[in-house]
């Protein structure tokens, strides 16, 4: 009888070995912990949040959508400082100037707005030529961009508000633009699903960029510059060498057209928002996706990293800020 018993122990034995290792690394995989925790909610916006900006030394934010208010945070506390009104229409893209000083604002009324951050005064008005999409400061301050809903990028002079150049190259409304690290070079991104690399110094196309299937709604370049990363309608995000214009990488994940990329200040992650309601980090070297969460009960419509990259703000259609803490 022992003799008979022996072999079916001695599988039964070689099962329970097998199924150990599997079972505690199924329970390891199941434990991983996520990469963003939810730290805050911020709420007062009365309609969905397009665009959010972290203030350059991180302790405001600025933020805009469909309410046609700009409102500035405090991120210690979480309150809200001052609701900037003076838009009519829906304002699509807010920015800090790298001392802090301005927040700018560009609406679909045809408005660039200049905001002192502080008093919330209103600091200068620019009357642009059509419906602005996005703005974005130069490097150095002194120069603004937008992108412009008559197919051109413009070039503003901060000091004056006076036009400094038109750019036109795109055959559609320009959705996004985005300095180079050092001021030298703009990108632009267009609903013909084109970006343009611009020359600043000679106001010249360096290159065209093609590849996208779908239009091209944001833009960001590394914290060295030597990669830029483009979300598309199209669902991909893609990497580029800044330099040469070859096609790095694609990203593929989300299932909804993506609203923002953004890089974090280390140049090692890229965070990605999209109208599958969830947000994305990537290994920026690898493009392997780190995490996925559903962040919002609608499209995540705008990222921001904190300066010290330890926070995320998302901005979204649920009428939501969230600032979740970032795991490296």
């Amino acid at each position: 009888m022992r003799n008979k018993l022996y072999p079916v122990l001695l599988i039964i034995g070689l099962a329970l070995v097998i199924a150990i290792p599997v079972a505690l690394t199924e329970t390891k995989s199941v434990e991983k912990k996520s990469m963003l925790e939810l730290e805050r909610v911020l709420t007062g916006h009365t309609e969905g949040v397009f665009t959010v900006a972290y203030s350059p030394e991180g302790q405001t934010l600025a933020s805009a959508g469909q309410d046609k208010t700009v409102k500035i945070w405090d991120m210690t506390s979480g309150y809200e400082i001052h609701s900037l009104e003076g838009h009519s229409g829906l304002v699509w893209s807010v920015a800090y100037s790298p001392d802090g000083s301005l927040v700018a604002s560009g609406s679909d009324d045809g408005l660039i707005k200049l905001w002192d951050p502080i008093t919330g005064e209103e600091v200068r008005t620019i009357d642009a030529p059509s419906a602005i999409w996005d703005v974005v400061f130069s490097p150095d301050g002194k120069r603004l961009a937008s992108g412009n809903d008559n197919a051109r990028a413009s070039l503003w002079n901060v000091a004056n508000g006076q036009e400094i150049q038109s750019l036109h190259e795109h055959r559609a409304q320009v959705f996004v633009v985005a300095f180079s690290p050092d001021g030298k070079m703009l990108a632009s991104g267009a609903h013909d699903n084109k970006i343009v690399l611009w020359d600043l110094a000679t106001y010249k196309v360096i290159r065209v960029l093609e590849g996208h299937t779908h239009l091209l709604f944001t833009l960001t370049f590394s914290p060295n510059g030597k990669t830029l990363a483009s979300g598309s309608f199209d669902n991909t995000i893609r990497l580029w060498d800044a330099t040469t214009g070859i096609r790095l990488n694609t990203l593929k994940g989300h299932t909804q057209w993506i609203r923002s990329v953004v890089y974090s200040p280390n140049g090692k992650i890229i965070a990605s928002g999209a109208q599958d309601n969830t947000i994305r980090l990537w290994d920026a070297a690898t493009g392997v996706e780190l995490e996925k969460i559903v962040a919002h009960n609608h499209w995540v419509h705008a990222l921001s990293f904190s300066p010290d990259g330890t926070h995320l703000a998302s901005g979204s259609l649920d009428k939501t800020i969230k600032i979740w803490k970032v795991k490296y």
